[in-house]
């Protein structure tokens, strides 16, 4: 039973990673200041006068556009949670941690851009990884045995 919730919630952040990837992607990125505008003019008498005004400035991009390197950022979290999928799968549990740990990695690195949109998938992988290792080992390999045939 523990074998088929680890794939379970494996499955299920793989399916968030994707949607806060295809998200992020669509989801335009406001950013908003203020800008310094100068001015100067002259009347008919040859007085000129000159000044300053501050004027609020919201502006509105995609993230392909700021992103210098594409979709990569977004694409990466997806690989990891989909090799954590077949990992849990699999029963890899090497590459189940592995996959996990990268993941969480990322999240923390990248928590002040995206990687906070994935810490819901890297607390899902983390908890497919525990499923998984407290899953029997006998059962397991009998799991195996009845899906072959």
């Amino acid at each position: 039973m523990s074998a088929r919730i680890s794939t379970v919630l494996a499955a299920a952040g793989l399916i968030w990673c994707a949607g806060v990837s295809v998200r992020i992607w669509v989801t335009p990125i406001r950013s908003s200041g203020f800008s310094t505008q100068a001015w100067s003019s002259s009347d008919s008498g040859g007085t000129v006068s000159s000044g300053g005004q501050t004027v609020p400035v919201e502006v509105s991009h995609r993230f392909s556009d700021v992103s210098r390197l594409g979709a990569f950022p977004l694409v990466v979290p997806v690989l990891l949670a989909a090799a954590a999928t077949w990992a849990a799968w699999r029963n890899k549990r090497l590459a189940l941690s592995l996959s996990t740990a990268a993941l969480l990695a990322f999240c923390i690195l990248a928590g002040f851009s995206v990687g906070g949109g994935y810490i819901v998938a890297g607390a899902a992988m983390l908890l497919a990884l525990l499923a998984r290792l407290d899953a029997e080992p006998d059962r397991i390999s009998r799991t195996r045995r009845d899906d072959a045939t």
